[in-house]
């Protein structure tokens, strides 16, 4: 899984003893800092509880950051991350999401990676809850 931001420095930048010249691009791989197994154990595997902390309370990790940081950061977040919520909660108490009938599960491993993740196309069963 790859998902990357750029930036290009109008002067000469200096990481870590290398010298680059202006208007460089640098990549910063975003899916190597949230998939970090050293902050994320088991980092493939989904698991929502490693974001809840004491009494059941959202914890935010300083290297969860798919909208990306700094000044490039993506400026719809908070609409993004409301979108979401108010679309999976109404969804979660209207349905109930099964594994399809005649067809196989979807494989969480099974995905395109350029510079945005694709999950390859699936089967799911919507019942009413």
């Amino acid at each position: 899984m790859y998902c990357c931001r750029y930036e290009k420095p109008p002067l000469f930048t200096e990481v870590e003893g290398f010298l680059f010249p202006a208007g460089s691009t640098f990549f910063a791989n975003l899916s190597a800092i949230m998939l970090d197994p050293d902050h994320f154990p088991q980092p493939e595997v989904f698991n929502p509880e490693r974001f809840i902390g004491i009494g059941g309370i959202y914890e935010k990790k300083e290297r969860m950051i798919p909208f990306g940081v700094g000044k490039r950061y993506c400026m719809g977040e908070l609409l993004a991350r409301n979108e979401v919520f108010l679309l999976s909660a109404n969804l979660v108490q209207k349905l109930r999401f099964l594994p399809p009938d005649n067809n196989q599960s979807p494989d969480p491993a099974n995905y395109c990676a350029t510079l945005t993740t694709i999950q390859d196309d699936f089967y799911v069963k919507f019942a009413p809850a």
